[in-house]
């Protein structure tokens, strides 16, 4: 399925950017929520932090970062 990446950059190596999707964790899924990604290009692999940062709202956020890893086939 695609989605969307916006607020992407790509320098240095670094692939940045936010998307809207669903990870399917509890803790990230009590408020509205929007992913954060910073991965670094290595070889053939990209990994790195993706973060689950909570929209703003009336109550305080949070985050939850997990580590991602894609590899080119």
């Amino acid at each position: 399925m695609r989605t969307l990446l916006s607020r992407v950059d790509f320098e240095d190596g670094y692939l940045t950017g936010q998307m809207m999707s669903d990870i399917g964790t509890e803790d990230a899924n009590r408020t509205r929520y929007v992913l954060a990604l910073s991965l670094k290009l290595r070889g053939n692999v990209m990994n790195g932090a993706m973060t689950a940062r909570s929209l703003p709202g009336k109550r305080v956020g949070n985050a939850s970062t997990h580590w991602v890893e894609l590899k080119k086939q």
